[in-house]
């Protein structure tokens, strides 16, 4: 029907995709390519699951495309020699332009075979039955392009209502088709994502391009048919929770069990969070892009609970991610560049969508797998795919040879390059394969290729000039002594002038006085760095010029009119801050780069928690915990028992006893629960009250060296999240040394990301304290410094990227507590140890961070 009779669909093997269970995230099972759909004719920009009665249930997708339609493809069970694929069973082509965002509700008494609806830039929202090609409704309000749709869960009321974002800067709620709230005056810039929680949270959460995710409390009432009824304007800012932590534009949001959600953004970056947190509970670091979209995965060995999530990037990758530990449990590359959309099927299956017009379905199951030429084929593509590198940027020389390739690698999907003969071809790690697989050959990155012939400037309207292998825009001749040949001086309009001036002074070993006046050189015969114009939609599809990550917002996150919410005319240069970057004096980090890091004032509170795992070993563990914990648990570690309850104060208390002196294998959950339940007041008094040995005691028995490394990690947890509470601050600050003595006995060699993490939470907290100028004992600067070089030093690169930046901005804290800390941290030979870690190898955020601090010295 509609756009259909394009479609081709590779197939995988046949057997039934609505039968087969999916795989645990505790005993996860990596993905491979199941099968491919090819029909549409432009980028794939937004995926969903659809499930119908009418589709007999099977694991169907919806998917959303700029070539301006949206698809249905159901599996094709019923192909020729028993093949198992996908085939295209609707074509929708209502929308007149891009279409950007699809979402799928749910049979209900008034829709019950379902509705597929979709949206885009024509600023229209298209409702559609799976039985014609024509739209049922049409929904209108909102004042541009409409670039997020989602479905609120299953559970009563919720089930029935449509969440819409748009680059307008609001949200709106939608039921049976008719909107019933605008959420507005939140955001500054384009509102990208909006989900919303169980009916009793009474809470919509929205992301926007202004780097922030807001959440909205809805005043709930009922209709004439029933259901929730919700005032026609949410415009009251006051009464909406902020939340900060992204670096840049938030892109997405997805719902967890247990009141909490993941956010995507174009920082490189995800963060998990608690509704009734104000701060992230865990970053998760490794995509090198921008993070477009975040689905979850339901676990059905674990209640429901989800135990892992995937994630969709520009740098090629489709990312899985443990929800339990943070790291990275596998990478999926593409052969394109942009990775828009990412969604689960019901079946357990991973569906895949990005800028080459294909959608790829990925499984775990052997049954489902695609055959071995299949396989072949699109590991060639992947391999084959061109990864755009300015080559300029690169000493080739020293790029490694084949021989590194029989090296393990240290994490999963990390990247290499790697010289073969004239040509560089860049590589990724597998844990799973425990190999390096090829990815792409790496050529020369976008750019005119005129050769400036002149010496002089060149760039501006004449062209781009060619230097050392590499397009600039200004190539300009500076005489630098008298006498001496003249110096080439290489500059992009798009890069901040301190840097490019740094960058000079330090090829051409030249005084660091120099740094203001070269930079003020580059400013007055460049002019000033262009931005985006501001009062007209900006189309950031078409836009010029491939987004990198770490680049703001066009207008710095302001969202003046509708301009272009995630690229413009500043791209992002490590060190650099886009327009209007003034120096800071220290090696071109400028001002703004220099305040994101320092100092750091982000606590380390780490909530994340297998609450599935925990109540399952605690009823097998019945005989030996308190009676009464099971029941509450929930309020103890999620919500926090209220001021005056004796009984719950006897259950902490007696908690605490049991997993000091009850049977060891009672110790890890019971503390646990203690780590998390200290991270709300009532339950932190009473465990720190007056006279009370009881946290000093856990620390000394689950902290040293003699414990086992998981009792390490939840003892090291419980110390980070003593700083959740004012009672727990005091505690620190009065119990410093004993605190600092007891980490310092620990075995920093250990490579466990999750040890590593805690420790550094728990460290990165106390420096906070110390540099707020807390009441903490004398020569406290001095001894945590001398304790995080330990750990620096006997780590050494087995150090990963999040509990290493905890590090370096704890020393960052340290340093700006006076003039003693700094001579100490050059006496120990601090800064070599930080300057590691501005290597690109590493996170953008570690990079940033280990650049700011290194300049302190």
């Amino acid at each position: 029907r509609g756009c259909q009779g394009k479609a081709r669909t590779i197939q995988a093997p046949s057997q039934s995709q609505t039968e087969a269970p999916m795989a645990s995230a505790s005993t996860f099972r990596p993905y491979r390519l199941s099968c491919s759909l090819l029909g549409h004719e432009k980028d794939v920009k937004a995926l969903c699951s659809v499930t119908s009665p009418a589709l007999s249930g099977a694991a169907c997708i919806a998917s959303a495309s700029r070539d301006r339609t949206a698809r249905v493809w159901s599996p094709d069970l019923a192909a020729q020699d028993g093949a198992v694929g996908y085939t295209e069973c609707l074509g929708l082509c209502s929308h007149a332009g891009y279409v950007n965002a699809v979402a799928w509700m749910d049979p209900c008494d008034w829709c019950p075979g379902g509705l597929l609806y979709t949206a885009g830039m024509d600023k229209v929202i298209f409702a559609f039955t799976l039985d014609s090609p024509e739209p049922v409704a049409r929904l209108e309000g909102h004042e541009a392009n409409v670039c997020g749709l989602s479905c609120a869960g299953p559970h009563g009321s919720s089930g029935r209502q449509l969440l819409s974002a748009s680059w307008d800067r609001t949200a709106r709620l939608w039921r049976r088709n008719r909107c019933v709230a605008v959420f507005a005056g939140g955001h500054e810039a384009a509102v990208w994502s909006a989900i919303s929680f169980d009916p009793e949270e009474a809470l919509v959460a929205t992301a926007g391009a202004d780097r922030q995710i807001k959440l909205w409390p809805m005043e709930l009432g009922t209709d004439k048919d029933g259901e929730t009824e919700l005032p026609q304007q949410l415009a009251k800012p006051a009464s909406v929770t902020t939340l900060s932590g992204h670096f840049d534009a938030v892109r997405g949001l997805c719902r967890l069990p247990n009141r909490r959600f993941v956010s995507c953004s174009n920082d490189a970056t995800l963060r998990l969070w608690h509704l009734h947190a104000t701060s992230s509970q865990m970053t998760f670091e490794g995509h090198a892009g921008f993070v477009y979209a975040v689905a979850a995965l339901p676990d059905p060995d674990a209640d429901g609970d989800v135990l892992h999530f995937a994630s969709a990037s520009e740098d090629r990758t489709c990312r899985l991610w443990s929800v339990e530990t943070g790291a990275c449990l596998q990478a999926l590359t593409m052969p394109c560049q942009s990775i828009w959309a990412v969604c689960w099927l019901v079946n357990g299956d991973l569906a895949v969508a990005g800028s080459d017009a294909a959608i790829r379905v990925f499984t775990a199951e052997a049954h489902r797998l695609a055959p071995p030429d299949l396989l072949a084929v699109y590991e060639a593509e992947v391999a084959d795919s061109a990864i755009p590198v300015k080559i300029g940027d690169l000493d080739t020389e020293k790029l490694p040879g084949p021989e590194a390739l029989t090296r393990a690698g240290q994490r999963e999907g990390q990247v290499i390059m790697v010289r073969r003969g004239a040509k560089i071809e860049a590589h990724q790690w597998s844990n799973e394969e425990a190999k390096w697989q090829k990815v792409g050959d790496v050529v020369g990155g976008e750019g005119g290729e005129t050769v400036n012939s002149g010496g002089g400037g060149g760039g501006g309207s004449g062209g781009r000039t060619r230097f050392e292998g590499q397009d600039y825009d200004f190539v300009f001749t500076v005489d630098v002594e008298e006498g001496k040949p003249p110096l080439k001086l290489p500059y992009n309009r798009t890069e901040d002038p301190w840097f490019a001036a740094q960058r000079f002074i330090d090829k051409h070993l030249l005084p660091q006085a120099y740094l203001d006046q070269v930079a003020q050189f580059i400013r007055t015969n460049a002019g000033e760095t262009p931005t985006i114009s501001q009062g007209t939609y900006a189309d950031p599809y078409t836009g010029s010029g491939r987004y990198i990550p770490g680049s703001g917002t066009s207008d710095g996150g302001t969202g003046r009119g509708f301009s272009d919410p995630f690229t413009g005319g500043n791209r992002y240069v490590p060190g650099g801050a886009g327009v209007g970057g003034g120096a800071s004096g220290e090696r071109g980090v400028t001002p703004e780069l220099k305040a994101k890091y320092l100092p750091y004032k982000e606590l380390q509170i780490l909530s994340a928690g297998n609450m599935a795992g925990l109540r399952k070993k605690l009823g097998e563990l019945a005989a030996s915990v308190p009676a009464d914990l099971p029941d509450r648990l929930d309020a103890l570690v999620e919500s926090g028992i209220s001021q005056g309850d004796s009984a719950d104060a006897r259950l902490i208390l007696s908690i605490a006893d049991t997993a000091l002196n009850g049977a060891s294998d009672c110790s890890l959950p019971l503390l646990d629960v203690l780590r998390m339940a200290c991270r709300f007041p009532v339950a932190a008094q009473i465990l720190l009250e007056s006279g009370s040995a009881t946290v000093a005691q856990l620390l000394a028995k689950f902290l040293s060296p003699s414990s086992s490394l998981p009792c390490q990690m939840l003892a090291a947890r419980l110390l980070a999240n003593l700083a959740a509470t004012e009672a727990g601050k005091a505690w620190l600050v009065g119990n410093f040394k004993s605190v600092l003595e007891l980490i310092d006995q620990l075995d920093f060699a250990k490579e466990n990301a999750g040890w590593q993490t805690a420790v550094s939470s728990a460290l990165c907290n106390l420096s906070q304290l110390v540099q707020q100028q807390a009441e903490c004992p004398e020569s406290s600067a001095d001894r945590l410094l001398e304790l995080l070089h330990r750990m620096l030093a006997k780590a050494g690169s087995a150090l990963k990227d999040e509990p290493a930046f905890l590090v370096v901005v704890s020393v960052g804290n340290l340093l700006l507590t006076g003039p003693g800390p700094a001579v100490l941290a050059k006496d120990l030979g601090l800064k070599p140890l930080l300057h590691r870690f501005t290597d690109t190898s590493y996170s953008v955020r570690l990079t940033e961070a280990a650049t700011v601090v290194s300049c302190q010295f």
